[in-house]
């Protein structure tokens, strides 16, 4: 598995403001990618700290892994130090990548005596630089120290004429990214990646203003790993594919939606196979399924139907029947009083018979 360092911005220390690159930033993203077989430098800097630069590279290198340096876009000053901790095979560039050396340089204010030991450290900076330089480059120092000197900047074949540069290849368009396992290392890297992006995103629209930003298209393989082709149109017979930047080797590779591709040794797409269609006669299957449980049901809502229909006209032919039963006629319970001429006693007996008669009313109308 290949891990990941991002170096895209200038080299300071933790602190020193927005887009930098430190030896924290560099450390974390190691350690948060311990299971790495490898490690990918992918660098896009102007520079920045002397000390700072040399503490990455030997932090790089403490790793233990195999180490691959890209150069991204530019790799300025103290930025050449991490770049050449990849041997030489392993120091790529892309084609319009930047590689720039200068004489380390610096200000301070004292008496004679400090700026003349200021000088003289810088003066061992310099040579020290030109020593490793030619060391992992197997260039004449003399020649470098001229063209440090003269603060040159080299193309990437010039680069790569020089010694700097290892192998000039395309574009990457995308890399593997680690999660870290803790809640600390995600609060940290969440940082990082934002410098990351912002990076990344200024090289993108630098190159595609200059038209030099060849876009590819990406695909996940069934096991997670994304794989890229030199093309623009849809997966075909020809197209290059890549991994991490480099073409994959030769075998099939099983896509994740199903279908397949086989490579020859050179990465080349020599066959495609398109994916079973298994999931199709399944949706037919399911859905004669779905069609018969329709139809059942259809049925049985018809019987329902018909059984509504019926109880219908029952309840009708009830609505039409009338009671025959009449009441029977009654007597009057008592008689009506007398407007005149009754006697006391008879008129308190009709009112006592009107008030049981009101008072039974009232009870049947409850």
């Amino acid at each position: 598995m290949d891990g990941n360092i991002f170096i895209y911005g200038d080299i300071y220390p933790e602190g020193e403001g927005a887009g930098v690159v430190s030896l924290k930033s560099v450390t974390e993203q190691i350690n948060a990618q311990k299971g790495a077989e490898r490690f990918i430098v992918h660098i896009h800097s102007r520079g920045g700290d002397v000390n700072e630069g040399w503490a990455i590279h030997d932090a790089i290198i403490a790793t233990g892994k195999e180490i691959i340096t890209i150069n991204e876009g530019m790799v300025g000053s103290i930025a050449t130090v991490p770049y050449l901790a990849a041997k030489k095979e392993n120091r790529r560039s892309l084609p319009n990548a930047k590689t720039f050396i200068h004489n380390p340089w610096g200000g301070l204010m004292g008496d004679a005596k400090e700026i003349a030991k200021y000088g003289e450290d810088l003066k061992k900076e310099e040579e020290k630089l030109a020593q490793f330089y030619a060391e992992q480059t197997g260039h004449d120092i003399e020649d470098i120290k001229s063209k440090m000197d003269a603060e040159t900047e080299f193309t990437a074949e010039e680069a790569k004429s020089l010694g700097f540069v290892g192998s000039i290849s395309e574009p990457l368009k995308a890399v593997a990214k680690y999660t870290p396992k803790t809640k600390t290392n995600q609060t940290d890297m969440s940082k990082v990646e934002a410098k990351i992006d912002e990076q990344k995103t200024l090289l993108n629209t630098i190159l595609e203003k200059l038209g030099m930003n060849k876009k590819a298209l990406a695909y996940t393989l069934e096991n997670g790993d994304a794989v890229e082709t030199d093309s623009e149109d849809a997966l075909a017979e020809g197209q290059v594919v890549t991994l991490a930047g480099e073409p994959v080797e030769e075998g099939t590779y099983t896509l994740e939606d199903g279908s397949s591709f086989t490579t020859d040794a050179d990465g080349v797409i020599v066959s495609i196979t398109a994916a079973e269609d298994d999931d199709m006669e399944a949706l037919k299957a399911e859905n004669e399924d779905l069609k018969a449980k329709i139809a059942d049901m259809e049925a049985v809502a018809s019987k329902n139907t018909e059984l509504l229909d019926e109880v219908k006209g029952e309840v009708a032919k009830l609505a039409k029947l009338q009671s025959t039963y009449k009441a029977p006629k009654q007597a009057a319970a008592f008689r009506k009083p007398k407007e005149s001429g009754d006697t006391k006693e008879e008129k308190e007996s009709y009112d006592a018979i009107k008030a049981r008669r009101k008072e039974k009313q009232n009870k049947a109308n409850k």
